[in-house]
């Protein structure tokens, strides 16, 4: 199988917005535990206010970013089938609540003990569809499921210090483990994510 067409980066650049679809790629949790995290989100939220983790089912974002034609959809999925298909026996492991504070970012997640594997797996996605990036690469991978996110501009600091402290007492010990047998794409358009399609 191509994975790189010739000429496809010049083509998706000079294609018009209707005829192409940006896309993010996610590993999503078995249902009975994203209804648990959820449930955590909304917590969060009641603690510091608007929480944009909401606007999506829970999951680690394995892959962002990525503009494709339209026309190269189902090329696209063909070539994740085979991710999966080769790395389903990979379990992701979830333990634990942590906190990141970036210059305009703060976020709450859960940690992913297993990084390294997960790593691999975005590694490849990342070579993978090189004519779609747009050149945008994330050089510092951190697989994890964010439980809040929001702009510092939105956070008052104590208030995040105390919202983590609470969820922390509360969940350190949550725990959980699921295959990663499936992935899931989503079109973004605006602020608004919508499925289009679930691999497995």
């Amino acid at each position: 199988m191509n994975l790189w067409p010739s000429r496809a980066y010049f083509v998706t650049k000079n294609l018009k917005m209707k005829d192409k679809v940006e896309i993010s790629i996610y590993s999503e949790p078995p249902k009975k535990i994203s209804d648990k995290i959820k449930r955590i989100m909304k917590k969060a939220e009641k603690k510091l206010g608007k929480n944009p983790s909401l606007l999506c089912p829970p999951h680690i974002t394995m892959r962002s970013g990525l503009i494709i034609p339209i026309s190269k959809k189902e090329y696209v999925f063909s070539a994740l089938k085979e991710i999966i298909r080769k790395n389903k026996k990979i379990k992701v492991k979830v333990k634990g609540i942590s906190q990141y504070k970036g210059k305009k970012v703060s976020c709450i997640q859960l940690e992913v003990l297993n990084k390294g594997e997960i790593k691999k797996i975005h590694n490849k996605l990342e070579v993978l569809f090189p004519e779609y990036t747009r050149g945008y690469i994330i050089k510092k991978f951190n697989p994890h499921i964010s439980l809040f996110w929001n702009k510092n501009s939105k956070i008052k600091k104590r208030n995040f210090l105390e919202a983590f402290n609470s969820l922390n007492e509360k969940y350190k010990n949550f725990a959980f483990q699921y295959p990663l047998d499936k992935l899931t794409v989503y079109k973004k358009v605006g602020d608004k994510f919508t499925k289009i399609k679930e691999l497995k």
